[in-house]
């Protein structure tokens, strides 16, 4: 063999002969929307998922803070329930009786005491089922 017949058996690796497709045209294209699209595609559906998780993360703040907002408004209302029984019965020992102020200072006093009770009792009833399905709203 000579050396131009040793030179035209060996292939050059990464030539223009190796992208020619078939009938010699060029790259295969199919290849080339794979090569493009796979990875595109891996990349949407993270971004895809990243999107959802946030979503939900969002969700359960907004979730979380009406909860707080409740709370606040029940402490609050306690506060203030507990400052008109003290009024109430430092009028009547002053005054030496019981009278209306008392009563009804008394009976808003255990409203709100039975409003924060229940709201605490159903947070902590909706904590204990979350946390066993894994979607606690308070897990960030």
């Amino acid at each position: 063999m000579t050396d131009q017949s040793q030179m035209e058996e060996k292939e050059i690796p990464l030539g223009r002969k190796d992208f020619e497709g078939k009938g010699g045209k060029g790259m295969d294209w199919w290849a080339l929307l794979a090569a493009i699209g796979v990875p595109s595609a891996i990349t949407a559906l993270c971004f895809g998922a990243l999107e959802r998780r946030m979503a939900r993360r969002e969700q359960l703040s907004e979730e979380r803070e009406r909860v707080r907002q409740k709370n606040e408004v029940l402490l609050v209302r306690s506060v203030g329930a507990a400052i008109a029984l003290g009024e109430a019965t430092a009028t009547a020992l002053k005054n030496g009786h019981a009278n209306g102020e008392t009563e009804a200072a008394l009976a808003y006093a255990r409203q709100v005491k039975h409003e924060q009770k229940d709201f605490l009792t159903e947070q902590g009833i909706r904590a204990i089922y979350d946390k066993e399905e894994g979607s606690s709203w308070t897990r960030f």
